[in-house]
C-alpha cells in the first residue's frame, strides 16, 4: 500500500480434512485461543475457511519476523499435535518477503 514501509506476509495453508469438521474446528478453536493468549503479537489475524473435505487458513502477520517468532514458540504446543491429528497440511502459499529463516524452516518441516 502507498506510504506502508511494512514488509508484511500473508499465509495461506491448505489442510485435508481427517476427521470431521467438527473436530477440525474444536482443533482450532482451541489453537486460536492459545495463540491470543501466548502467540507472537505481530500476528495480526487468523480467517478459516472450511469446507466439507478441506480448509483454509488465511494468516496475517506484520512482517517475516512475525513467522519465525510463531513459529519458535507454538511447534511444542498440544494444540499443534491436536490439529495434526485432525487435518493434513498440504499446502503453504506466503504472499510477502520470504526470508532465508522461512525457506530453512519450510524445508526441515517435511
Amino acid at each position: 500500500m502507498k506510504g506502508d514501509a511494512v514488509a508484511r506476509l500473508m499465509i495461506l495453508k491448505t489442510y485435508v480434512l481427517l476427521s470431521s469438521l467438527a473436530d477440525f474446528t474444536a482443533a482450532n478453536s482451541g489453537l486460536a485461543a492459545r495463540m491470543e493468549a501466548e502467540g507472537e503479537r505481530d500476528v495480526q489475524s487468523n480467517r478459516f475457511c472450511i469446507g466439507t473435505s478441506t480448509a483454509r487458513v488465511v494468516i496475517n502477520n506484520t512482517g517475516p519476523a512475525a513467522w519465525n517468532g510463531q513459529h519458535a514458540i507454538s511447534m511444542d504446543w498440544p494444540e499443534i499435535a491436536a490439529l495434526d491429528r485432525v487435518a493434513r497440511l498440504i499446502d503453504v502459499t506466503l504472499l510477502g518477503p520470504v526470508t532465508p529463516e522461512i525457506v530453512k524452516w519450510l524445508a526441515n518441516s517435511g
